[in-house]
């Protein structure tokens, strides 16, 4: 399979994902929900298996870690900011949006750990 058709049958794969998230909501099911993302990741796996063209170099994967890191180094503390601003202006702001500062910062503190144990695990791995 070409890179170009593995593009568009990814992308069909997404749309149909999309259509039937969208379906599952409105009919209020998990299940089918949560059986199409199975079923769509499955797909994925198996169309990028089918791929015979080199689609990543160590470069790309310099660039992905890369922009994984400043993702993280970005996103988990402006969370954290977040949650911590929607916690102490709580007097001052709606009370219901006390419970999402709370979700915010639990968030953030559960990212902080993932991260540190992906570390310590690639740290003793290499």
């Amino acid at each position: 399979m070409t890179t170009k058709a593995y593009r568009i049958m990814n992308i069909t794969t997404a749309i149909a994902l999309a259509g039937i998230i969208l379906w599952a909501m409105f009919a209020d099911s998990f299940i089918i929900l949560t059986v199409a993302a199975v079923l769509s990741v499955g797909a994925s796996v198996l169309l990028k298996r089918k791929v015979k063209v080199v689609t990543r170099d160590e470069r790309s994967t310099v660039l992905f870690e890369k922009a994984a890191g400043a993702t993280i180094r970005l996103c988990v503390p402006l969370t954290a900011l977040a949650g911590i601003a929607l916690i102490t202006f709580k007097e001052r702001l709606a009370y219901e949006l006390t419970n999402p500062g709370q979700m915010l910062a639990y968030a953030a503190c559960v990212l902080m750990l993932v991260h540190l144990v992906f570390y310590a695990y690639y740290s003793r791995k290499y």
